[in-house]
């Protein structure tokens, strides 16, 4: 099987129809069809459409690797290294040490690459490394010009927020549908209503959440909610009422990449943030709010910032929110809030202690570490008798055959003091080289066998890590980013735990 992968970033889709889909995808065809080697071989696509190349979390790109892992895929064409990947160190990995070692013909058609003919590496190690240079020297030009714009006041980001609409000019202009929405909640939270009654209230009303607003007027937007619901709730009122863009102030730069080619961002300080007074009409005045922002202050928040062992793993089954630790009278607890601002969802309405769940974890990932030392031990300990009969047979077949053989020299030395005629010696000669054959089949059995008692069980990456971690006696990030996944707390309060390793996931089943 031929895997085609095909990538288009943001930046590529300027240069036009070369660097296309459709254009990567009728150039590799082609190459397949003038290719005796290739036509006859079935083909699957990859498409990666909007994922920068420096980095190697691509969708399309993980399925592709893993049916390569599993064999399926056996052949990989690009139309060009830059389309594998842009990062010279990872590209360079795969295509010397990876992709050899797993038997992979590997073909960028434009750079003239085919890993089953010779190549000047030298050259294809340079080449990568003007990849990277260029995404990095791309990143920051487009960063700075987009630093640019927005200091002209320009509104560059993806979406307006909720109560205004973009123009083609990259302004910002008043969205007069939703923004007396926006001018509710402000109201509301100066009359001193909590966020969470606001939440509740908007969603009584049927008041479209602004993801479901973006939804409904076919933004391309993904949204992940359960049968893909968005609703009102705490945090994004929270959001609307800090947002200082209601005041009529471009603010750019709140978040950033991790690094090139991320798609995860991390908080800019405030200081840092590039802020434009008076870009775009105000919905909201400023003196109010001000004085919104002044009661956030005077309330006292619990600024503990230090990620709790589970923090960010558990998931409601119904609402698919993560749910966050709260602390309760020195207890740490962990309670779905959707119910809260909404009758019509059915999440788990009761407190679920972190203690509770860290015993359940460390209880069975300390089943789990005793059943893999037993069986290791129990493993070596019953073929030591097998072992050492198999050793034992095959050295006796070694006799025997040794036997048979010196009875061939005895046969021919009777043939030749005449005591056989020619005949009898073929026949008797004929029947020893018989038996010598059935004998070696019956030692190569036993060799079969013995190979297989002598074999080291492959030791799975689960079990690797499971000694590395024993004993287990207290759950750490550490412990949770390495071998869970996430947990799911269901209506009912029974509780699913989605672990991160294959070989767990066939063998194990923890729901409580």
């Amino acid at each position: 099987m031929i895997g085609i992968y095909l990538r288009l970033s943001d930046e590529d889709r300027k240069v036009g129809e070369s660097e296309s889909i459709a254009g990567q995808r009728e150039l590799i065809q082609n190459y397949i069809n003038n290719d005796i080697t290739l036509s006859n071989y079935q083909t699957m696509q990859f498409c990666d459409d909007g994922y920068s190349g420096t980095n190697f979390n691509r969708p399309a790109l993980t399925n592709l690797l893993n049916l390569v892992r599993t064999g399926e895929i056996k052949i990989i064409i690009v139309k060009d290294l830059s389309r594998f990947g842009r990062n010279y160190i990872e590209v360079g990995q795969y295509l010397e040490q990876i992709f050899p070692l797993l038997g992979v013909r590997f073909i960028a058609v434009n750079d003239g690459y085919d890993s089953t003919k010779e190549f000047d590496f030298l050259g294809l190690g340079f080449q990568n490394l003007l990849h990277d240079l260029y995404s990095k020297d791309l990143s920051s030009k487009i960063t700075t010009i987009r630093q640019a714009k927005a200091k002209q006041g320009k509104f560059i980001t993806a979406f307006a927020p909720y109560g205004y609409l973009k123009t083609k000019e990259q302004q910002l202009v008043i969205d007069k549908e939703v923004a007396v929405i926006v001018q509710k909640i402000f109201d509301l939270a100066l009359q001193g209503t909590p966020k969470t009654h606001i939440a509740r209230m908007l969603n009584s009303e049927g008041i479209l959440s602004p993801l479901m607003l973006r939804k409904s007027r076919k933004d391309n937007f993904a949204c992940n909610q359960v049968q893909e619901q968005s609703i009102w709730t705490a945090s994004v009122v929270s959001n609307i009422l800090k947002d200082r863009r209601y005041v009529g102030d471009a603010v750019y730069g709140r978040f950033k990449p991790t690094k090139v080619g991320s798609r995860i961002d991390k908080t800019v300080p405030k200081e840092d943030w590039i802020i434009v007074e008076n870009t775009h009409e105000a919905i909201i005045e400023r003196e109010q709010f001000e004085d919104v922002q002044a009661l956030f202050t005077n309330r006292n928040y619990n600024l503990n910032k230090e990620l709790r062992p589970l923090q960010g793993k558990i998931k409601c089954s119904f609402c698919n929110h993560t749910i966050s630790p709260v602390n309760k009278n020195g207890k740490v607890i962990y309670l779905c809030k959707t119910s809260r601002f909404t009758e019509e969802y059915n999440c788990y309405s009761k407190s679920i202690l972190e203690t509770d769940l860290e015993d359940i974890i460390i209880t069975y990932l300390g089943t789990l570490a005793e059943a893999i030392f037993d069986f290791e031990t129990n493993h070596k300990k019953d073929n030591t008798t097998e072992i050492s009969i198999l050793k034992n047979q095959i050295k006796a077949l070694d006799i025997q055959i040794k036997k048979i053989s010196n009875g061939k020299y005895t046969l021919y030395e009777d043939y030749k003091c005449g005591k056989l005629d020619k005949k009898s010696y073929i026949n008797k000669k004929s029947d020893l080289e018989n038996k010598v054959i059935t004998e070696n089949n019956k030692k190569q059995k036993l060799i079969d066998q013995l190979q297989l008692l002598e074999e080291v069980p492959k030791e799975h990456e689960y079990e690797r890590k499971i000694k590395y971690f024993s004993p287990f006696q207290k759950v750490t990030r550490d412990i949770t980013n390495t071998f869970i996944d996430k947990i799911i707390i269901n209506t009912d309060g029974s509780i699913k735990i989605y672990w991160k390793f294959s070989d767990i996931k066939a063998l194990y089943s923890t729901q409580v």
